[in-house]
């Protein structure tokens, strides 16, 4: 992008009278006249374009555009104004907010034979009617697929498990097969895991919160987790045992962390540190009336991995974005973004190439209901004492 690109304002040369037609219309119009310059037909427009761009005369699309073709999209605005194509949507980059905006070129007719071109543009962070369409539709689709053979995978899988278990009990724990006959119950689990995941996003399923301790839960599944991210990786813990607990579904909960501890051990191939954090926080609201706070509970899973940049960063938390090629399917991180919003929590990540990732997920905390209404130590609230390890 070229510095302090600029927009002729007052270029009216061969304009079309528009009246009052887009004087009051609620987003920014233009006309985007043959070389790719904005003429703006309303204040909304002015707006955008003064907010955006350090300066603002003769302006071109090919000067701002995201991709790094500019002669591409030349290309294009000239084949719409040819009526090879009716419509044209590209992705700008602003100078001076740094945002991506989405320019969206259309033909429209003035006279017989005689077509303008119109611009309108949108904050790139609110996803384009038809890709949200699209997207919804490929949902509806696996999630069909997906609830038609599920049934049948599992009754599969279940068989499997069974003969496995029966096999396992014959043998010692010494005995050289033993080891093959876990694996194999591992694999089936692994595979009615990813089932249940699919259906989590496809279709709504059935939870059961229940009050639980997040630090009793991370302990839980220490084991676990160290045997999966391997030998190469250290896996540490950070808790704080004054937390008071959360009410979630016990399985939602155990996805969490699980698939961001999972995520961390992929980002490093080679080695490294994977860091689970628990602490008590408070969520400060900002509004006009004051800043109520709230309590919670906090979860971060932080590694000094590969790291992610700006544009992997955006997509993390989308159904099946994976960077791993064949080897990820891209459910993972969507499933914790479900799990987490569903029960009124919030994720961030924070990353940056070369300098590891950081998830952290606030979940609102509940007082117990009743003394034995608790899992899993029933009537039993953590101690008050901080534990590194």
């Amino acid at each position: 992008m070229s510095a302090a690109p600029t927009l002729n304002w007052n270029s009216r040369e061969q304009a079309p009278d528009y009246g009052s037609f887009f004087a009051y219309f609620p987003l920014a119009v233009a006309r985007c006249l043959p070389d790719g310059r904005l003429v703006p037909l309303n204040a909304a427009m002015e707006l955008v374009l003064a907010d955006n761009w350090d300066a603002v005369s003769h302006l071109t699309l090919a000067e701002v555009v995201a991709s790094p073709n500019p002669a591409c999209i030349r290309q294009k605005i000239g084949e719409l104004r040819e009526g090879l194509r009716e419509s044209l949507q590209i992705e700008l980059l602003a100078s001076r907010t740094k945002r991506k905006l989405i320019c969206t070129l259309w033909r429209v007719p003035l006279a017989a034979g005689v077509w303008d071109v119109l611009a309108m543009v949108q904050d790139g962070a609110l996803a384009p009617a038809k890709e949200t369409h699209r997207q919804a539709a490929r949902l509806e689709t696996i999630g069909r697929m997906v609830g038609g053979v599920a049934h049948d995978f599992n009754n599969w899988v279940t068989g499997v498990l069974l003969q496995c278990d029966l096999l396992r009990v014959t043998l010692e724990a010494s005995h050289p097969a033993r080891r093959y006959a876990d694996e194999i119950r591992e694999a089936c689990l692994g595979a009615t895991g990813f089932v249940r995941q699919l259906l989590a996003l496809t279709k709504p399923v059935s939870a059961e919160p229940r009050l639980l301790s997040l630090n009793d839960t991370v302990q839980a599944m220490r084991t676990m987790l160290e045997r999966l991210i391997g030998e190469k990786i250290t896996l540490t813990f950070d808790l704080d045992h004054k937390l008071i607990p959360i009410r979630i579904d016990p399985t939602q909960l155990q996805q969490i962390l699980l698939n961001l501890v999972l995520n961390a051990r992929d980002a490093m191939a080679g080695g490294g540190e994977i860091r689970v954090t628990t602490s008590e926080c408070q969520l400060q609201i900002i509004n006009g009336v004051g800043k109520p706070e709230f309590p919670c509970a906090l979860l971060s899973v932080e590694d000094n991995g590969a790291g992610m940049d700006d544009e992997v960063r955006s997509h993390v938390f989308e159904p099946f974005f994976t960077t791993k090629a064949s080897s990820g399917t891209g459910l993972g991180l969507a499933t914790v973004h479900e799990i987490v919003t569903s029960n009124g929590g919030l994720i961030h990540v924070d990353s940056a190439p070369g300098r590891g990732t950081r998830f952290t997920v606030l979940l609102p905390v509940a007082a117990p209901a009743r003394p034995n209404d608790f899992y899993p130590q029933q009537g039993e609230l953590p101690s008050s004492t901080k534990e590194e390890s």
